[in-house]
């Protein structure tokens, strides 16, 4: 890969110097142009309204897990769970249909910023670490192919961003039994269609989820985790010395956790969302980013289904 030194960034960087080589885990791109004072021109920083010097985007590459990693996972979670569902969604759940889309589908349906609280989020499947000088100058900064020597950064939020990408299947449901109140937070935050509602016994639902992934040759080596979602920032902030090396992807797993269970408080509390993910043993967080949501269909979900209905208005 060949990096170039964006025009309207020498205005603001002196003397940038990158070295890159062939990364040794997945591909990342550089920023090729900077807006100063106003955003990145990379489209979630842009929202966010922070300004970024390089911002690299890289596949995070996480091991093949064992049991004992896989058991750290996932949390006891509650008793029940319950889906707020569209009339449509709700005639198919009373079928046995369990749908599960994927994180990179929800980071689509944040496109349209006129309605921010859809199920959806910009930041799904990314968590990006941000590494900013506390003297506003690199002697010397190191991350996998990537050298910035000798170097200026001014007027920026974010010095150098590294921002890791997954995807994995995910079904996100919210804790506990149906709640009117809860139905109304969802609806008057951007989900208009609303109308029923579906109540899981969790324990029974993983277990119906869990004998069609031993049944079918195609999920033999997928694994069910579910956590409540954390909501906080999910992104990653250190303040550096002007010579710095970045370890590469230091902690895989405990990234793929930050960037699939962690949500915006101020955006998304309202959901108070448990979620469900299927998750690639060999691979995980490495599902393909237009891969196609999967709704499984069996008489053992239906059987986990506690209450259903209308959520009234």
């Amino acid at each position: 890969m060949t990096a170039k030194k964006p025009n309207l960034l020498r205005s603001l960087i002196s003397d940038l110097e990158l070295n890159t080589a062939p990364a040794p885990m997945g591909a990342y791109a550089i920023s090729k142009a900077f807006r100063p004072f106003s955003q990145s021109v990379h489209g979630r920083a842009a929202r966010r309204g922070s300004t970024t010097g390089i911002l690299l985007v890289q596949n995070l590459k996480c091991p093949q897990l064992n049991e004992q990693m896989l058991s750290t996972l996932s949390d006891v979670g509650p008793e029940f769970v319950t889906k707020y569902l569209s009339k449509e969604g709700y005639e198919h759940s009373l079928k046995g249909s369990f749908k599960f889309g994927t994180l990179a589908e929800y980071k689509k349906k944040e496109g349209d910023l006129s309605n921010r609280g859809r199920f959806g989020d910009e930041k799904e499947s990314i968590q990006q670490h941000i590494f900013n000088s506390r003297s506003g100058y690199f002697e010397r900064f190191k991350y996998s192919g990537l050298e910035i020597k000798n170097s200026h950064f001014l007027g920026l939020d974010n010095d150098v961003v590294i921002e890791f990408q997954a995807n994995s299947y995910c079904a996100c449901c919210s804790v506990g039994k149906y709640d009117a109140k809860s139905a109304d937070a969802l609806r008057n935050n951007g989900n208009p269609d609303i109308t029923h509602f579906v109540t899981y016994n969790l324990s029974k639902l993983r277990s119906a989820l869990n004998k069609i992934f031993s049944a079918e040759e195609k999920w033999n080596n997928s694994a069910l985790i579910g956590r409540t979602i954390l909501y906080g920032d999910k992104d990653r902030r250190w303040e550096i010395e002007e010579s710095f090396t970045v370890d590469a992807q230091r902690d895989a797993l405990g990234i793929f956790m930050g960037l699939a269970f962690v949500k915006d408080k101020t955006r998304f509390e309202h959901e108070d969302e448990y979620r469900l993910m299927i998750i690639d043993l060999n691979a995980m967080g490495a599902l393909s980013s237009d891969a196609p949501s999967h709704a499984f269909i069996h008489e053992s979900i239906l059987e986990a289904i506690t209450a259903s209905g209308e959520a009234g208005k």
